[in-house]
């Protein structure tokens, strides 16, 4: 009965110690979770007045660990932390950030007055792409050349950034109405088309009674041309004509 009673006697003892074990690791772990341990927030991609705010009302601690370029993240804004979003930390703890500079951007290099070829190779030498290429015509502009570049010299531009090109095709090229030649003789038409800046092209000769008159022409008329173009013609003759060479005319036609 004796050594019943120190069993129980030692029992109880025992899980006394092991509860009295036990309240003090739950204390512990509440006073751990719930009073000096913190969260870690997610500060990636915000800027550093957001996550001074944060971390202060937090009782946290920032620290810039480095700075960097980045194409992706304005400057001042956070592209990484340490401890990661939602590691558990104790209040006052550091929370190392490297910071963006920005893009890393560089002067666009002057290309207005270049030729297009030679504005391209200017451009990826810096260190940019071609963007749009587009093309007007332009009275002063010379053809081939550049005349606007967005964005200008002025500016700077990330690396990898496009530059577009506007390039001149020069003077517009005029157009004419191909007039009518029918009925004129040969000297008309030829002051006509002299005056009009076209070039008599091949003549050929039919016989008629209408000595010296055009009856037929190419381009016909109403159709378009510019000048320099060449213009064919037959002319009605009274006797049988002895051929001559492009553009010479016949003896006594007007």
């Amino acid at each position: 009965m004796t050594g019943f009673r120190a069993f129980l006697k030692w029992t109880a003892f025992f899980v006394g110690i092991a509860l009295l074990g036990f309240l003090v690791v739950l204390v512990g772990m509440r006073w751990f979770i719930g009073g000096n341990s913190l969260v870690v927030p997610d500060l990636v991609g915000r800027d550093m007045v957001y996550a001074v705010d944060v971390l202060s009302r937090m009782n946290l601690r920032l620290k810039i660990a480095g700075e960097e370029y980045n194409p992706h993240l304005p400057a001042n804004y956070i592209i990484s932390q340490e401890p990661l979003p939602g590691a558990a930390v104790k209040k006052g703890r550091s929370i190392a950030v490297r910071v963006s500079k920005g893009a890393h951007e560089s002067p666009v290099p002057p290309v207005v007055g270049m030729s297009q070829r030679e504005a391209e190779i200017a451009i990826q030498q810096g260190g940019f792409r071609i963007g749009d290429v587009a093309r007007v015509s332009r009275e002063k502009g010379e053809r081939g050349k550049v005349i606007v570049q967005v964005p200008s010299s002025e500016f700077a531009l990330s690396r990898g950034g496009n530059v577009s090109l506007l390039v001149s095709t020069g003077p517009q090229e005029q157009v004419l109405s191909m007039p009518a030649l029918g009925e004129m003789t040969i000297g008309e038409a030829e002051d006509l088309l002299d005056k009009l800046g076209l070039k008599v092209g091949t003549l050929r000769y039919s016989q008629g009674d209408k000595n010296g008159i055009v009856t037929w022409q190419k381009p016909l008329p109403g159709m378009p041309v510019k000048p320099g173009d060449e213009v064919d013609m037959v002319v009605m003759v009274t006797v049988k004509p002895v051929v001559k060479e492009k553009r010479n005319r016949l003896e006594n036609v007007r």
